[in-house]
């Protein structure tokens, strides 16, 4: 498989996505090509724990899919991933969704806000 170059020039500012005033639900495409993830917080407004799944694709997959990473966000809280500066390289794109279970991906409903740093 070829590697890409996701490299950035240290000058250049993330960019930013956040689900704005309306709850997000699960499928949401932060990035439809290769980037780099700097951070991903995640605001569930449910009343049972639930988590969040990371993808490496341009487009959100069906449910069944296994993600790149996950986090759990526990009922009523914020959770999230850190990649610090260097961030974790997407060579397709950068998907999430919130899921009700683990390994593979089970949508959830629109109970999440969410924001991400990422270029």
């Amino acid at each position: 498989m070829a590697r890409k170059n996701l490299q950035f020039d240290p000058g250049e500012l993330p960019n930013s996505y956040n689900s704005g005033g309306v709850l997000a639900s699960g499928g949401v495409i932060v990035s439809d090509g290769p980037a780099r993830l700097f951070n991903l917080n995640v605001t569930s407004q449910d009343n049972s724990d639930q988590f969040v799944m990371v993808f490496d694709a341009a487009a959100v997959p069906a449910n069944g899919a296994a993600p790149a990473a996950v986090f759990k966000v526990p009922a009523g809280s914020t959770a999230g991933i850190d990649y610090g500066w260097r961030g974790k390289a997407f060579e397709n794109g950068i998907c999430w969704s919130n899921s009700t279970t683990l390994p593979e991906l089970t949508a959830g409903a629109a109970n999440c806000y969410a924001e991400a740093n990422w270029q």
